[in-house]
């Protein structure tokens, strides 16, 4: 489930390299919380 939601976030939210460093940062921080939660 974990790697669905990985892979939907980045895909609409990290698609491509206009976004700045800070989105990319998010977003990471976004997946570590989700894969935390499902464990």
């Amino acid at each position: 489930m974990a790697e669905v939601l990985e892979s939907h976030i980045r895909e609409t939210f990290d698609r491509n390299d206009c976004y700045s460093r800070e989105v990319s940062q998010s977003v990471d921080d976004t997946i570590e919380l989700v894969r935390a939660y499902l464990k």
